[in-house]
C-alpha cells in the first residue's frame, strides 16, 4: 500500500510541476490498477503484483519529468520498460488462468502480453496523430520501434514463464 501511497504522491507532485501530460496518463494507470489491491484479499499473489507494479509506474513518472523523452529513448528505457511491462502482464495473466493446464496456461501468457503489447503500439501510434497544442510522451518511431517493443514485450512475458516453470509454480 505504501507504493501505491508514493505513486499517486508523485502523481501529484508532475501535476503541480507542470508536467500534464505525465499526471494524466499515469492517473488512468492508478485508476485501472485500483482493482489489485481489492484482488490481494483473495490471492496473496495479487497484492505482490501490484507493489511491484506501483514501483515500476513510480520510476516511469520520476523517468518522464526529469529526463527529455529523446534522451529515454536513446539510453533504451523504453525498451526496459516494455520488457518489465511483458512481464508483468504476463504475471496477471498467469494470476488469472491458473487453473488452466500447463500448455494452455504458458499459451494464454503469451498470447495476453501480445495482445496487450499490440494495443498499446496501437495507443501509441494514435497519440502521435494528435496536434502538436496537445503534449504527448510518445514518439513513435515506426515500424521498427513496434516490432523492438513488441519483441520486448513478449521477451518478459517469456521471462516470467521461465521463472513460473523453474520454480514449479504451474500448476
Amino acid at each position: 500500500m505504501i507504493f501505491r501511497i508514493i505513486f499517486g504522491m508523485l502523481i501529484l507532485v508532475a501535476l503541480f510541476t507542470g508536467s500534464f501530460e505525465v499526471a494524466a496518463f499515469n492517473t488512468v494507470i492508478f485508476l485501472v490498477t485500483l482493482l489489485l489491491p481489492y484482488l490481494a484479499r483473495y490471492d496473496d499473489e495479487y497484492k505482490l503484483l501490484d507493489e511491484a507494479l506501483m514501483v515500476m509506474f513510480s520510476l516511469a513518472v520520476l523517468v518522464s519529468m526529469f529526463f527529455n523523452w529523446e534522451y529515454v529513448f536513446f539510453i533504451g528505457i523504453d525498451t526496459a520498460f516494455h520488457l518489465a511491462g511483458g512481464f508483468f502482464v504476463g504475471w496477471f495473466a498467469a494470476i488469472f488462468f491458473k487453473k488452466q493446464r500447463t500448455n494452455m496456461y504458458i499459451l494464454a501468457v503469451l498470447c495476453t502480453a501480445l495482445v496487450i503489447g499490440v494495443g498499446w503500439e496501437v495507443f501509441e501510434w494514435v497519440f502521435s496523430w494528435m496536434p502538436d497544442i496537445i503534449s504527448v510522451p510518445f514518439d513513435p518511431q515506426g515500424i521498427h520501434d513496434s516490432i523492438k517493443d513488441l519483441v520486448a514485450d513478449m521477451l518478459g512475458a517469456c521471462a516470467l514463464v521461465l521463472w513460473k516453470c523453474r520454480h514449479k509454480l504451474f500448476k
